[in-house]
């Protein structure tokens, strides 16, 4: 029996979609000559849902920090990556680390943690 991986994307397309809010993913890229860089900016409107979660040691106990992730559809056809910025609510912020979640080689979204 092989799992449908397509359809389990367009459910976390779907969740996402309902629980999520809009936001916009801002990739930076460099073009042009080496010792005089042209920088590009490319604005992409995503839907992503906006955890806050506390932050545990090894032992389990709170450290009193919290972490900001999102959680990033796919939908979009963008694949966000480390530096990038992400700007929900006019406010703008760094992404940190990216984690596809990719079972059987399907990616169903990406985690992205944010710089605190």
């Amino acid at each position: 029996m092989t799992f449908n991986y397509a359809s389990a994307k367009a459910t976390a397309e779907r969740l996402i979609a309902n629980f999520g809010q809009t936001a916009t993913l801002r990739q930076i890229s460099k073009g042009g000559d080496e010792w005089a860089p042209s920088l590009t900016e490319t604005d992409t409107s995503v839907t992503v849902v906006d955890l806050n979660r506390e932050v545990r040691d090894a032992a389990g106990t709170l450290t009193g920090q919290t972490k900001r992730t999102l959680y990033v559809s796919t939908a979009a056809g963008v694949t966000p990556a480390k530096g990038d910025m992400v700007v929900i609510g006019g406010t703008e912020h760094e992404i940190d680390v990216v984690r596809t979640l990719a079972p059987g080689g399907t990616t169903l979204m990406w985690e992205c943690d944010l710089v605190s």
